[in-house]
């Protein structure tokens, strides 16, 4: 049903609702609606699957600014609509139209039993991200004799490649675009972008040759809590106390800043979800994020 003004309000309403109750944020309305209106005027590409003349499945994918790959959406209207054709249906279109770039999905929304199956079979991986909270006075105090300094914009491209050398053999790496030029640009996004706001007295480096650590302290429009967005240490810089020593160096500003709380999101099989229990933190509650993707060769 291509060049067709459906309902997209009314099609994507159980959705939205779901993410209120699981996501809460107060810019959640805005987003939506300006997806819907983007749906109803196909500036965005879609397909639905109708069963007896009613929408029972949808799709859409939006390009990634970064380039390199497209971030799909997938929904049925029940479960009892979810099975393998009509999932691989939708699937397939998205892949079709993905220009072969990466394709990453996100949770598969009424999905049935059948979902990990049918997206195990086509190559699709899944990451689970979890949010993670710590009261800043509940983070244990590191005293550490370490030439941390504070992260400035011009070090955006340094910090960009450390990062990214640092999440080598990790899963998040994927998270992450490809071209350098892209990574940089999406580093540029996060801490200066129209929905965060860098908090440079809580954001360090660890200088030695170059940048062997870092963490980047930001507050997203929408939340109260403030978040260490990046957090990565030098493989050959490890097991020297250096993570726990940056998040206790930030904690302490960010308190004095006046803050009671911080936020991370972090994969559930990244090794680091160990330091940060240790460091004070721990699930906050909110449902897992689940992401599937594929990546091109």
């Amino acid at each position: 049903m291509e060049n067709v003004k459906l309902r997209w309000d009314l099609i994507l309403k159980p959705y939205m609702d779901f993410i209120d109750k699981n996501y809460p944020d107060i810019t959640n309305g805005e987003k939506f609606r300006i997806l819907v209106d983007r749906l109803t005027n196909n500036e965005i590409k879609n397909r639905v699957l109708l069963h007896d003349n009613n929408v029972v499945a949808y799709a859409f994918f939006v390009d990634s600014v970064y380039g390199d790959r497209c971030i799909g959406n997938i929904g049925f209207m029940d479960a009892k609509y979810c099975n393998e054709a009509r999932l691989s249906n939708l699937i397939s279109w998205i892949e079709l139209n993905s220009d072969g770039r990466s394709v990453f999905l996100d949770e598969i929304f009424n999905g049935a039993d059948t979902v990990e199956a049918v997206l195990k079979s086509r190559g699709y991986s899944t990451l689970t991200r979890i949010r993670m909270t710590a009261r800043l006075d509940s983070i244990p105090r590191k005293q550490a004799d370490l030439p941390f300094v504070n992260f400035e914009r011009k070090m955006i491209q340094e910090f960009s490649d450390a990062e990214y050398n640092a999440f080598a053999g990790v899963e998040d790496q994927v998270l992450l675009p490809r071209s350098r030029e892209m990574r940089i640009k999406y580093l540029a996004d996060e801490i200066g972008g129209s929905e965060t706001e860098l908090i440079k007295d809580a954001s360090f480096v660890l200088m030695d040759d170059k940048i062997r650590a870092g963490i980047i302290s930001v507050k997203y429009r929408g939340s109260d809590d403030p978040y260490f967005s990046d957090i990565f240490v030098d493989p050959d810089y490890r097991r020297r106390g250096i993570a726990s020593a940056m998040i206790s160096t930030a904690a302490q500003k960010l308190m004095d800043l006046g803050y009671r709380s911080v936020a991370l999101i972090v994969s559930e099989n990244n090794p680091a979800i160990g330091l940060y229990r240790k460091m004070g933190f721990s699930d906050s509650g909110q449902r897992k994020y689940t992401i599937h993707y594929r990546i091109r060769p």
